[in-house]
């Protein structure tokens, strides 16, 4: 490694240590262990052929060939230093919401499937575990008797067991026939809450361009509250309400509902962990996303001064995810782990099957968006309400961050002169939901996408005509009021509309189609958080010829885009 140079690994391990004083945490390196069963990543020779000629992917002759790379291909016999003897760890999820969990009753299974351990919300209210106030600050890791779960896929209790005879047998009871779980009285289901903060996106501007409101310029904005930029704000969302009455205006509304959606890992959530009461050391060997989050979560569960259960040393072993990007960040799996190995006197694993992962993996946000769109003669959009809805399950988890992109997306990749935008993620019984891939754009394109497909076929007009019609051109502004737009979206309408596919989708549909099948073709353009600020491209430094260092980046308050600054 040059000198003056940090490795992401080490600036992670650097990281994590500054948030935590008087802990040791590490993030360790599977390819880096002289063992003849740990994984071996370090890429093949010939594998770059310079750059941007990747010949292959530098993991793939390893997952070909079944080296050890995914959690669940590790046991603690592949870890340097671990005890060979461990526990099956089977975490209990709920199955309801609208009854009292009275606990379980394990006296029901044979005496050889009863568990050696049984870990409940007593424990923890008796050793003053504590709440990883960042990323899980709902707390109730598992469900107390006497209470209802608070969400679909919350952890009634954590079960270990000495033999995988006993684990098996006992999940075949448990899971698949809910054995053992005593179901109290029915309740009503709480009412759904808003995570906050909720979004607000207020855009107000002129065919010619004149920017009268945006966020960029007067900040964000919560129109209902009080504050004179939110009466601004407020103002605009009536000039919507009464714009969209114009007898001049062609006025189009629909609802636009899309699922929760499971990411469906190749590999199902695994993790091993052992506390190490010697060393005083929690090792965690988990397939993450989020490996500093999950450190800090391990840690603030122990911090507590009355938990009893002292933790001076924090590892954790990062193999890969196995793919369903999303799934795996912020995942409570690493609280599991960490409360299992607290409460055993040896290693303990975690693995999840198919069933178990659907009852309490992270989801994609199922969301209802209500979107009304005001036209003008000339085929011009010119107002856009987009009321949007997204339910975030049980957990936080990142929905406040997924219902914000819902919100910047809110228009699409279209040229809107008058818009009000509101989104937000609610707190409900179902399942904990988070960033799945496209991360807020999936359910927001889906609708402003179906609502222009909708309105070009009742204007008669050719679908990517009315697009090209009303997208967004160098030199505008997206609805946030960032004065940057993706460029080519014109260019990107032409060559469609130029494309076979395109000009012969009449004829084919009649002669491809039969009583069976429908053949169609259809177009859709997205973006994703394009503007939102978090664009690597949105900001540009430079050294001048004449010494100065020149800032070009979003638009400032009272208009200006660039800084000259003397170096």
């Amino acid at each position: 490694m040059q000198t003056g140079w940090i490795t992401r690994r080490e600036f992670l391990k650097a990281s994590a240590a500054a948030g935590t004083a008087g802990l040791l945490v590490s993030i360790l390196d599977l390819g880096r262990w002289p063992l003849a069963k740990a994984a071996t990543m370090d890429p093949p020779g010939g594998w770059n052929g310079g750059p941007g000629q990747a010949r292959y992917r530098i993991d793939g002759l390893a997952k070909v060939t079944g080296q050890k790379i995914y959690a669940r291909d590790f046991q603690p016999i592949d870890l340097p230093n671990w005890p060979v003897k461990y526990r099956h760890a089977l975490v209990v999820y709920a199955t309801f919401v609208d009854h009292v969990f009275d606990g379980l009753d394990l006296d029901q299974l044979p005496n050889e499937l009863r568990p050696v351990v049984t870990i409940t919300a007593a424990d923890l209210a008796r050793d003053s575990i504590g709440i990883a106030e960042e990323d899980y600050p709902e707390g109730e890791y598992i469900v107390p008797a006497g209470k209802p779960p608070s969400y679909l896929g919350q952890a009634l209790a954590i079960l270990l067991f000495d033999e995988l005879t006993a684990y098996y047998g006992a999940k075949e009871q448990i899971v698949s026939n809910g054995k053992a779980i005593r179901i109290g009285k029915a309740v009503p289901l709480p009412e759904p809450t808003s995570y906050k903060p909720e979004t607000s996106i207020v855009h107000s501007l002129t065919r010619e361009g004149d920017e009268h409101f945006a966020q960029t310029i007067d900040g964000p904005v919560h129109p209902s509250q009080p504050g004179a930029t939110n009466e601004k704000a407020m103002a605009i969302v009536n000039v919507v309400g009464e714009r969209l009455k114009s007898p001049d205006l062609d006025v189009y509304s629909h609802t636009y509902e899309t699922p929760v959606v499971d990411p469906m890992f190749m590999e199902p959530e695994t993790g091993l962990a052992w506390f190490d009461r010697e060393a005083k050391t929690l090792r965690m060997l988990i397939g993450t996303q989020s490996p500093g989050y999950d450190l800090d979560a391990a840690i603030e569960l122990f911090a507590p001064k009355e938990c009893p259960i002292e933790i001076d040393d924090v590892h954790i072993y990062a193999a890969y995810p196995g793919g369903g990007f999303g799934g795996r960040d912020t995942s409570i799996l690493c609280l599991y782990l960490a409360l299992a190995a607290a409460y055993s006197d040896r290693p303990i694993r975690i693995s999840n099957d198919r069933f178990q992962q659907f009852q309490s993996g992270i989801k994609r946000h199922a969301s209802k968006i209500e979107l009304t769109l005001g036209v003008s003669k000339e085929n011009l959009i010119e107002v856009f309400r987009n009321h949007s809805i997204l339910d975030g399950g049980g957990r936080r988890n990142v929905s406040t961050y997924v219902a914000n992109v819902v919100g910047i997306l809110g228009t699409g990749v279209y040229r809107a002169p008058l818009a009000d935008i509101w989104s937000r993620a609610r707190h409900t019984v179902s399942q904990v939901a988070g960033s799945m891939r496209g991360f807020g754009s999936f359910q927001s394109t889906f609708a402003v996408e179906s609502m222009v497909d909708e309105i070009a076929l009742a204007r008669g007009l050719d679908p990517l005509e009315f697009r090209k019609l009303n997208l967004l051109q160098p030199g505008d502004t997206i609805v946030t009021g960032a004065p940057r737009t993706p460029p080519g979206l014109s260019d990107v309408c032409d060559k469609a509309m130029a494309h076979p596919l395109w000009t012969n989708r009449d004829a084919d549909q009649k002669r491809l189609s039969t009583d069976d099948e429908r053949y169609g073709v259809g177009v859709a353009i997205a973006m994703k958080n394009f503007g939102s600020g978090a664009d690597a491209v949105m900001s540009q430094v430079r050294i001048n010829p004449d010494g100065r260092l020149s800032v070009v980046t979003h638009r400032l308050a009272g208009g200006h885009q660039g800084v000259d600054l003397l170096h």
